[in-house]
């Protein structure tokens, strides 16, 4: 309920014959939440209880672990599983003021109606109404500082008018993300949680600090020095598109120049991506391929239907490199890639992780992951979840030269999409 208001307290009153309406079984949940709230925002206060650990994933994307919170009404903010996501996919990211060097992640209490169905007396036939309300919370980017008292944590006063006060605290402010600046393009430099310290007294004072995940450079690079590019591409299937036929994206511009570029593809699916023959895993209705444009530095992704598809938006991501051998540039450094490059598990579910040695003699490779109590791998790379939530690392390390690694991570939620 989105309900500002939690005055007065008035219950239902029951008697046989009673006729019960709308308006009777509403005041049935405002009367229980509203004293539930009550007591949230007078004994507790707004602020984090547990959770919501922000952490850096890579230069553009960051990670937000499940956890519970309470704003000035006493409404519960909860994020049952992680997320993981890129700043620019987050609401107000186009809100930038003047190129700032931070960002606030925010955090505020929402609702989502679900379960459409048709009413059956008040409304056309042809209006929807929603039988379930889904509680939950709203994750969005603020480009400007906080407003004087939209933070304040103090505790209560002896005035119930001052106290529920609170409730202009709409928003927590989860962290400050600082961003290197470059032109159009950004970079995350830094994360700092809970940046105003908006913890209710009921958080844990001392939390094991997640490990830092891998930094990267603090810059990012000129174009024109860059050898390698990523992004997420989508093939809409028309409805009744046929057997054999080929559906073919819009150009795509991976902005390494004209020639020398190939492209890696994989199949964005639920539970992680596909390269390669899709049907090596499991039956795949459709396969696909890329054709590079050299005269304009671009390419295009095609599909074709093996039978009838099952989904009609296929979710691509992809990776463009520049061969040194056409540009006359120095060979790339020695990586390794790790395949998958981030996989979603449930508790105790497993994976099978491999790793590409590139600009290595030797391909020996050595398993690890990177946190206690994070589950375990084998020497083959098989991954298997530990039994609680989080977001952990799993490490390919050359045995011949231990400089020379690659990271995957893994987010563990209590079931798997």
């Amino acid at each position: 309920m989105e309900n500002t208001n939690l005055f007065p307290l008035n219950r239902n009153k029951y008697f046989f014959g009673k006729l019960l309406t709308q308006r009777d079984m509403e005041a049935e949940q405002l009367y229980f939440n509203n004293k539930r709230r009550l007591l949230n925002a007078l004994l507790v206060g707004p602020g984090v209880v547990c959770g919501f650990n922000v952490l850096k994933v890579d230069g553009v994307t960051v990670a937000v672990e499940s956890g519970l919170a309470l704003d000035g009404l006493g409404r519960e903010i909860v994020l049952d599983r992680p997320v993981i996501t890129r700043l620019s996919e987050l609401s107000g990211f186009g809100d930038d003021y003047g190129m700032e060097k931070s960002v606030y992640l925010c955090a505020e209490y929402a609702e989502t109606p679900c379960e459409p169905m048709h009413a059956l007396n008040d409304a056309p036939l042809e209006e929807n109404r929603f039988g379930r309300v889904e509680e939950g919370v709203r994750l969005y980017l603020r480009y400007r500082e906080p407003d004087e008292g939209e933070v304040s944590t103090s505790e209560s006063t002896e005035d119930l008018e001052q106290t529920l006060e609170h409730g202009k605290l709409w928003r927590l402010y989860l962290a400050r993300i600082h961003l290197a600046r470059w032109e159009d393009a950004y970079e995350i430099e830094q994360i700092e949680c809970l940046p105003f310290n908006q913890k209710t007294p009921a958080a844990p004072e001392a939390v094991n600090p997640p490990a830092p995940l891998p930094e990267r450079s603090s810059l990012p690079v000129p174009p024109e020095e860059r050898t390698r590019a990523f992004g997420r591409a989508t093939v809409e299937i028309p409805d009744g598109a046929r057997h054999g036929s080929v559906q073919v994206s819009g150009d795509i511009v991976h902005g390494l120049g004209m020639i020398g570029v190939y492209v890696t593809l994989g199949l964005q699916t639920e539970k992680g991506a596909v390269f390669g023959d899709p049907s090596i895993f499991s039956p795949r209705p459709y396969e696909w391929a890329v054709k590079t444009n050299e005269e304009n530095g671009s390419f295009r992704i095609g599909v074709r239907l093996n039978s009838e598809p099952s989904e009609r938006v296929l979710r691509f991501i992809w990776m463009a490199e520049t061969d040194p051998a056409w540009s006359g540039a120095a060979p790339p450094a020695p990586l390794i890639v790790i395949t998958p490059g981030s996989v979603r598990l449930a508790c105790r579910e497993s994976v099978q992780f491999t790793a590409e040695a590139r600009g290595l003699a030797r391909a020996d490779i050595v398993w690890s992951v990177g946190e206690q109590d994070s589950g375990g791998i084998t020497k083959e790379g098989y991954y298997v979840a530990p039994d609680r939530e989080g977001v952990y690392t799993v490490r390919a390390v050359s045995a011949s030269s231990p400089e020379v690694s690659g990271t995957a991570y893994v987010v563990v939620v209590k079931q798997a999409l």
